[in-house]
């Protein structure tokens, strides 16, 4: 399965015009190059959705970190701050990608380097 990319935009202080989305793909997942970003998630369904941010790293004894799963409602939008916390959801067996889950093609999303 190749992730589909979700492309991360570098915003200016001279500000930076919103980027075009990318589209859900339920069937491919999708991936970040960088965890230190905001990634917006709109919903663009009539019910709500959840988007999971895998993090596949474990504490020093062993003890599973939970995946981030951030619940949308129907038509709303969620931001997502993984920069202080990015380490943990770079995947070290793919080029330390951060991984992004869905289950649904209803979905909008954005990323931004700050």
């Amino acid at each position: 399965m190749a992730r589909t990319l979700i492309p991360i935009t570098t915003v200016a202080e001279i500000g930076t015009a919103q980027p075009s989305a990318t589209a859900g793909d339920a069937a491919n997942d999708h991936y970040l190059v960088n965890a230190n970003v905001i990634v917006e998630c709109k919903n663009t369904s009539g019910g709500a959705l959840d988007v999971t941010f895998v993090t596949p790293y474990a504490t020093p004894g062993g003890v599973a970190l939970a995946d981030n799963v951030i619940n949308v409602g129907a038509g709303a939008v969620k931001l997502a701050n993984l920069k202080a916390s990015g380490r943990y959801y770079t995947q070290s067996s793919d080029s330390y990608r951060v991984w992004v889950d869905v289950t649904s093609n209803s979905w909008e999303f954005r990323a931004y380097a700050i």
